[in-house]
């Protein structure tokens, strides 16, 4: 079941649609009821949804502890293929908001959150699934941003699903030139076809450089320049 947008066939968000998007979702937090922070968590895991490749359901069993916030890498310890089992790392833009979700999530006192503690969990404390993730976090945040595209004479959202975010995250490493390769790596494929069709999306359309600087790694910078989205 989709979330009702307006269709344009695009299955991925531009800079500025996923900022609409998370801009939204962070006022829907401001104004959840409770003290609680896990009341406020839309706008962290809609940023990790789209930016960092993980499947909904590795979103949704991710832990503290899976979260290195110093190495800039998140670990998938737990797959439905030995693919999927893999170190992903946090672009730039994802790991400005990890880290400030972290600091929400800390007990008083503490420097960092429990490492067995989920880092999205419901605002019960338990684990989400995709229909949760679809219908109490996505759904909300699409038609809080479309009301404030809609003010601004702004497009509408393109319809979204949770695949987007996998979808979106890959686009966007496609465009910061990281090679096919890594990128399968990173999001677990076994088979190009999936990461070629995205990359190919690609072909006539102007790169813009606040991707690039979103998906930014620091300790892979050196790397990446020597390579090019092809690199096999």
């Amino acid at each position: 079941m989709r979330v009702s947008q307006a269709p344009t066939g695009k299955s991925w968000l531009d800079f500025d649609q996923l900022a609409a998007l998370v801009g939204a979702a962070g006022e829907l937090d401001a104004s959840a009821r409770g003290s609680d922070h896990r009341a406020r968590g839309r706008r962290a895991l809609l940023a990790a949804l789209f930016l960092s490749g993980l499947r909904v359901s590795e979103l949704c069993a991710l832990r503290w502890s899976d979260v290195d916030l110093e190495r800039e890498l998140i670990h998938v310890r737990r797959s439905k293929t030995p693919a999927g089992v893999r170190s992903v790392p946090i672009g730039a833009l994802l790991l400005s908001e990890l880290r400030t979700w972290s600091d929400a999530s800390r007990s008083a006192g503490a420097k960092k959150p429990p490492a067995a503690a989920l880092v999205y969990p419901t605002a019960r404390g338990s684990e989400r699934d995709r229909n949760n993730i679809r219908t109490r976090v996505l759904a909300p945040a699409c038609r809080r941003a479309n009301e404030r595209l809609a003010k601004d004479g702004e497009a509408p959202l393109p319809a979204l699903t949770n695949h987007a975010g996998r979808r979106t995250a890959i686009t966007w490493w496609a465009e910061a030139a990281v090679s096919v390769r890594r990128v399968m790596a990173w999001v677990g494929h076994r088979d190009a076809r999936m990461t070629i069709e995205v990359y190919q999306q690609l072909e006539q359309r102007r790169p813009d450089p606040r991707i690039k600087a979103a998906m930014a790694v620091s300790w892979l910078r050196d790397e990446l320049a020597r390579e090019g989205p092809t690199d096999a």
